[in-house]
């Protein structure tokens, strides 16, 4: 996420990832993700069934109930408008100090999905 390399992440940045996460997602490319296209990208030790740790089940509920979250229609899909405020909601709640960016530190207290 930290394109420039300097150690925090600015919400331009946090933007672009979450960008190229949605169209990586979007299968179809509809514009708009179903709860199965949402779900079938995993990320990190996740991708790996081998590598999955304990945790892997918790956080595949707390991936589902994002989903939810972002579906501010509830029905069915998150477009990419909604998954994009969504990102932008977590980089805010993030930003601990207000300043703009996202440290390690911040990154790590948010548990940022």
């Amino acid at each position: 996420m930290d394109a420039d390399g300097d150690g925090r992440i600015s919400a331009q940045e946090a933007a672009e990832w979450r960008e190229t996460v949605f169209v990586t997602m979007d299968a179809n490319e509809d514009g708009q993700l179903t709860l199965e296209e949402y779900m079938s990208i995993q990320l990190g030790r996740g991708a790996d069934p081998d590598q999955r740790g304990p945790r892997y089940v918790e956080r595949q509920a707390e991936k589902k109930a994002a989903f939810v979250a972002m579906d501010t229609e509830g029905n069915g899909v998150v477009t990419r408008e909604q998954f994009l405020q969504f990102g932008a909601d977590e980089f805010t709640a993030a930003d601990a100090n207000g300043d703009g960016y996202v440290t390690l530190p911040e990154f790590i207290a948010a548990n940022w999905k």
